[in-house]
């Protein structure tokens, strides 16, 4: 089995909907298990040129025997599924899932590239730190050090992320608050 990330964003109407959606999908996709689910965080749209609705984000471990290309396809299938219209890079959507990581090396294919060239934003390592600050992105270093010299503007816990993840998967949810009054994130205060 190959350790694997997922990067999962929605940021139209119903995002809470659409990330439990997604998430359910995933753990119900053959060769596939769904192993941990970090805390669910709110962004402002990044790289876009027109105002769009914030995002909700979070990150997926998985376990699977997929060829990268096949697990690509298959999250393609799941956000088509859930309403995706591929409107452009930049578009607003309904769900959106980036293969972040895939086992501990480079994939290149002919439509993508391993690790996803979004990783180092900063949701997307907040997300990874909650599973493993300690996992490595190749190329870059360890998430943990790549988080202490990100920049976490506009990064913030969604205070109800844990109503995004369906109720038979609560237990993998990584990170969970406890009481931690909301706005921590990996160890900093949202500025």
């Amino acid at each position: 089995m190959i350790r694997v990330f997922l990067g999962l964003g929605s940021n139209l109407a119903g995002r809470k909907d659409h990330l439990r959606a997604t998430l359910d999908a995933l753990s119900r996709s053959p060769r596939t298990e769904l192993v941990g689910i970090s805390r669910i965080y709110e962004t402002r749209a990044v790289g876009v040129e027109e105002e769009q609705p914030d995002y909700l984000n979070c990150v997926a471990e998985v376990e699977c025997d997929l060829p990268a290309v096949e697990l690509l396809r298959l999250c393609q299938g799941i956000e088509v599924a859930l309403g995706r219209d591929r409107k452009g890079e930049r578009a607003p959507r309904t769900v959106d899932i980036d293969l972040l990581l895939y086992g501990e090396g480079v994939v290149e294919g002919r439509d993508f590239r391993v690790p996803h060239r979004g990783i180092s934003r900063a949701y997307n390592l907040v997300g990874l730190a909650d599973l493993d600050p300690s996992v490595r992105v190749p190329g870059l270093g360890a998430v943990a050090d790549l988080l202490a010299g990100g920049d976490l503007d506009g990064v913030r816990e969604y205070e109800d992320g844990e109503e995004a993840v369906p109720v038979t998967l609560r237990g993998r949810l990584r990170g969970a608050r406890e009481g931690s009054g909301g706005g921590e994130i990996a160890g900093r205060r949202e500025r």
